[in-house]
């Protein structure tokens, strides 16, 4: 088992207060940028610890076991409905009313 940290700047938690969210956290997205950090080496069991600086105090946002890894497109259709602005996987075209097709 390993443990991770991942930030979490103070634009996502303006998004996370504008949007209502008031948790429990139960997903963190990863990416190859450097806005949302690589979670490519995490994998089951492992800790990740959500955090976020607030009136210069770091913040412990959550403590997250990693049960499994899936695709943000994938998750955001199921849980959400929509892909929101998760990659598109190859394959897959998104017309504007949000509905999705296979080629």
């Amino acid at each position: 088992m390993a443990y991770y940290t991942v930030y979490r700047p103070q634009d996502w938690l303006d998004e996370l207060r504008k949007s209502d969210d008031n948790g429990p956290i139960k997903v963190v997205f990863g990416s190859i940028h450097t806005k949302m950090p690589s979670i490519a080496s995490i994998k089951a069991g492992d800790i990740v610890f959500p955090v976020s600086l607030l009136d210069k105090h770091l913040y412990i946002m959550a403590r997250l076991e990693v049960t499994h890894k899936e695709r943000a497109f994938d998750y955001c259709i199921r849980e959400l409905g929509a892909p929101y602005s998760s990659l598109v996987p190859e394959g897959f075209v998104v017309k504007k009313s949000q509905k999705m097709e296979m080629l």
